[in-house]
This record gives structure tokens, C-alpha cells and sequence, in this order.
């Protein structure tokens, strides 16, 4: 499994951030559940479903008594707003080896999913994406990676159209002129739809210069990665028989989920599905640090310009070239290792 992920060391006070997160996991799993979680009509969603007693998506008057830290209060809205002031925090992260590095102090933040476990004024993993995307400069590039991508909710009783993502991708092509630069795994597990959620967006560019009152020059570029052996993967031996499976199942995938921009890079671990921001927990951590924001660049540029199946130029997936270079490259990357 390829992965992307953001080690550090020497930094007490965001592991007590992120302690306070972990510690609210611990205390919903001991809450019972039945006198903690009521079913509504979600109103930004447009489904009912189950939630915690104390969530945004129920009215004010119904709500209980939150057993986790406070949190920003939203008391005229139905679910969870874009906060326009998260919090965030300066902190001077060294990164050796990169050519980028300071010891200046740069502002990060700390992103959570799903809302209901945040605390403080810190924002909400789907925000932190958007947000990321938004920060793109004019003319300048977006790249998003991703395992999977599903403009909708995979495990609910009532299906969730969940259009967040591909809208400030959207957006940014239109106003800012943005090159939106974005990689899916295609593996074992691939979710079907995925292709047809990724042409919708793709269609962008169709929309960009479909009017002469257009003034609009950004794009949207897509590609699949594919690692060589995916159809490989599962047991060797089934039903007595032994199989052509060389590789374990759930392997042979890009797992990294991250976006970054020209001046901003987000780590997380969500699959871009509905679920994962809603109903799942995860943390992430976002930075402006002008080395990790490199790094990240230079890891998504190399991963695009691999050789890959672009969407809506051809139905065959090409293997990607992991190469020694490649692998090396990727290993170097694939951990960032930083100290504050």
C-alpha cells in the first residue's frame, strides 16, 4: 500500500490537540447509544438519519447536553456551516533535507471528522478541504490524490448526493483560472460509479468555454493510478483451489488522501466520500509551511506525470511506471519527517 502521511516529533502541544480528539473518541464509545442519538430530518442533506443528541443538524431547543468539549455554537442553521475563522496555529516546523526549510514560525491547523467530535472553533475535515481547494492562487495548481471518489454516500439507507468537493473545484476553474490536477486509485476495491462522478466533473471544462461571456482558462485534468498487480490481490487459496492472487487483498493501491495548493497543504485521512467526513472518524493536519506545501507539490507532480489512464481518453487502464527512480522518489515522500 502507497501512502502519504505527516510524522512529528518534539511537538507537545499539538499532540495534546489532537489527545483532546482522542479522548472524545473514548467518551462516545462509552455513552450509550440510545440515549445519546436521536433520528432527524437532516436538512442540508435532505435524508433522515440517526446523529448524536448534541449535533448541529438537530434544533437548538432539541439538542442535549454535549459530554465533549465545547464547541462553536451555530444556533440559526440547519447542520454545520463553514466557519470563516477556524482555529489555527503557528508553530516552526523544520524539515531537513528540503531546500524550503525555516525555522520562522507557519501557520497550521487541525481538522476533524465527524463534526460532532470537534471542539473549540476547529473546523471540520470537509471545510479543511474546500478550503485548501479555495486557497489556490489565479492561474496557479491544485493537486488532489486520492484513493477513492464518490460524489455521493456509499454505506447509508438513503442515498447522499454530496457535490462539496467537485463545487470548489468547479468554482476555482471558473473565477481563478486553476489547473485542478487530480489522481485516483484504480484497484481491486474500485467503486464503480467513481467513474461517472469523475466525468460530471470533468465536464467542467466543457462548461468553462461552453459561453462567449465566459473569461474562463482553467481546467480540470484527471488520471487513475494503477499499481501493477491489483487484479492479483485476495486469497491464494479458495474454496479448495488455488488462485492466480500473488499479492494480499486490500494492497497494491495508492492509499494517500492530501491536496495541496500553491500555498497550502492538507494531510488527510478521508476517503473522498460522503461517509468518511459524516459518520467516520479521522483527523488531519494542514499546513502553510512552505517546505511541507514543496514537498507535497513535488510528490503530486511526479505522481501525475507517470503514465496513467486518463479519464475520457481512453477505457483501458495503463500501468503507471514504478520504476526504481519512481520508487525511490515515492519512498523519500512518502513519510514526511518533520520536528517543531
Amino acid at each position: 500500500v502507497k501512502e502519504v502521511g505527516i510524522y512529528l516529533a518534539d511537538c507537545p502541544g499539538i499532540a495534546k490537540k489532537v489527545e483532546v480528539y482522542f479522548n472524545n473518541l473514548w467518551t462516545l464509545a462509552s455513552l450509550n447509544s440510545s440515549a445519546y442519538t436521536k433520528t432527524v430530518m437532516d436538512q442540508q442533506w435532505q435524508v433522515e438519519r440517526k446523529v448524536p443528541c448534541w449535533s448541529h443538524f438537530i434544533q437548538p431547543r432539541d439538542r442535549c447536553k454535549s459530554p465533549l468539549p465545547q464547541y462553536v455554537k451555530t444556533p440559526h442553521v440547519a447542520g454545520y456551516p463553514i466557519l470563516s475563522d477556524p482555529y489555527m496555529f503557528e508553530a516552526s516546523i523544520q524539515t531537513p533535507g528540503s531546500n524550503y526549510s525555516t525555522k520562522l514560525p507557519q501557520v497550521n491547523y487541525l481538522s476533524f471528522a465527524p463534526p460532532e467530535l470537534s471542539f473549540g472553533s476547529y473546523q471540520s475535515d470537509e471545510q479543511a478541504w474546500i478550503d485548501t481547494i479555495k486557497s489556490v492562487g489565479t492561474r496557479e495548481t491544485v493537486r488532489i490524490n486520492t484513493m477513492d471518489w464518490l460524489g455521493q454516500s456509499q454505506f447509508t439507507d438513503q442515498t447522499i448526493f454530496w457535490s462539496s468537493l467537485s463545487s470548489a473545484i468547479s468554482e476555482v476553474v471558473f473565477s481563478k483560472h486553476a489547473t485542478v490536477k487530480i489522481l485516483v486509485a484504480y484497484w481491486a476495491h474500485f467503486i464503480n460509479s467513481t467513474d461517472e462522478y469523475l466525468k460530471y466533473l470533468l465536464y467542467t471544462n466543457n462548461l468553462c468555454s461552453s459561453s462567449k461571456y465566459n473569461k474562463c482558462s482553467g481546467k480540470v485534468e484527471i488520471k487513475y493510478y494503477v499499481v501493477p498487480g491489483f487484479n492479483n490481490t485476495g486469497p491464494a487459496i479458495q474454496g479448495g483451489n488455488s488462485t492466480e492472487n500473488i499479492y494480499p487483498d486490500f494492497t497494491r493501491v495508492n492509499h494517500g488522501k492530501y491536496v495541496v495548493s500553491n500555498v497550502r497543504a492538507h494531510i488527510g485521512t478521508s476517503n473522498l466520500v460522503w461517509d468518511y467526513f459524516y459518520v467516520t472518524a479521522g483527523v488531519s493536519f494542514g499546513t502553510y509551511n512552505t517546505a511541507v506545501v514543496g514537498q507535497a507539490t513535488l510528490y503530486g507532480t511526479i505522481s501525475m506525470l507517470q503514465q496513467g489512464l486518463v479519464l475520457g481518453h481512453t477505457t483501458l487502464p495503463l500501468y503507471l511506471n514504478l520504476g526504481k527512480y519512481l520508487m525511490l522518489i515515492g519512498t523519500r515522500h512518502m513519510l514526511f519527517l518533520f520536528k517543531s
